[in-house]
């Protein structure tokens, strides 16, 4: 399930109560998952960018865990009044969407890097960024593993996309979440 889709969701769902933690746990929990899941695609694309990249995106998912913790110490033991609607990952059109946004990103990568080397590839990373991260890891991933680009330029692209897609939740939380909500999500 995608993180950002979990992310708008919950923040939805924060205009429904005045008790933010369990929602941020979840947000928290995505962005964990999401962390793991960009080093699984690099592990089983390109692994020599693990060695740039693992520290970073590994510290978030941890920072994630730390902080849903004392969350979770504040959070009263009742049960969860609110719930997370999210479709079925096995579903045809979210992968058609995937597939269509992975092509369109290999194509601005390959124009981009074309027409502005490795900052084309950085702007795609960080517009990418925005909807989406595993699309962009796929790729720069891809194109380290054939030599179409260094590791390093690689690994800042990535880096740049995860950041983007992490950063880009507080928005979403003031976009579609309670006020008061969004500012918790955001620190």
């Amino acid at each position: 399930v995608s993180s950002t889709a979990v992310t708008t969701s919950i923040s939805e769902k924060s205009k429904l109560t005045k008790e933010y933690n369990s929602l941020l746990i979840g947000i928290l929990a995505a962005i964990g998952v999401m962390s793991i899941r960009v080093l699984l695609w690099i592990f089983l694309v390109a692994p020599i960018l693990l060695v740039e990249l693992w520290l970073p995106i590994l510290s978030i998912s941890v920072m994630a865990a730390i902080i849903s913790f004392f969350l979770y110490k504040r959070v009263e033991k009742k049960s969860a009044k609110n719930k997370v609607d999210l479709s079925s990952p096995f579903t045809l059109m979210p992968a058609v969407k995937f597939g269509g946004l992975y092509l369109a990103i290999i194509a601005a990568s390959k124009i981009g890097g074309y027409y502005l080397q490795e900052k084309g590839l950085y702007l795609t990373a960080l517009l990418s960024g925005f909807v989406d991260i595993d699309a962009i890891t796929l790729t720069v991933s891809g194109l380290a593993q054939n030599n179409e680009i260094t590791s390093s330029i690689a690994a800042t692209a990535i880096l740049i996309a995860f950041v983007t897609n992490t950063a880009i939740k507080g928005v979403y939380g003031f976009v579609f979440g309670a006020r008061k909500f969004a500012v918790q999500l955001a620190v």
